[in-house]
């Protein structure tokens, strides 16, 4: 089976990158878990995540043909704080 130029592309873009941590859900989650300290933690999970959507930018990288991540980089885990 061969593959396509833009499968190829991505391929090397893909096994060239250093693997990176993202750490922008961690710090959401931190920010108002301190802010809410007096909430139960299923009140405090929900105001996190809910801060996260509207903070979180969406992210269309080239090449892509299914569209969205976790992370804002390609190679990049998350750290998770919940």
């Amino acid at each position: 089976m061969t593959m396509t130029e833009r499968v190829k592309k991505l391929r090397e873009r893909i096994l060239t990158l250093k693997p990176s941590i993202s750490i922008e859900k961690a710090k959401v989650y931190t920010e108002v878990h301190k802010d809410n300290e007096d909430l139960p933690i299923i009140l405090r999970r929900a105001k996190a995540f809910k801060e996260l959507c509207k903070r979180k930018e969406i992210r269309i990288l080239d090449g892509e043909l299914i569209v969205g991540d976790a992370s804002e980089e390609w190679r990049q885990g998350m750290v998770d704080p919940a």
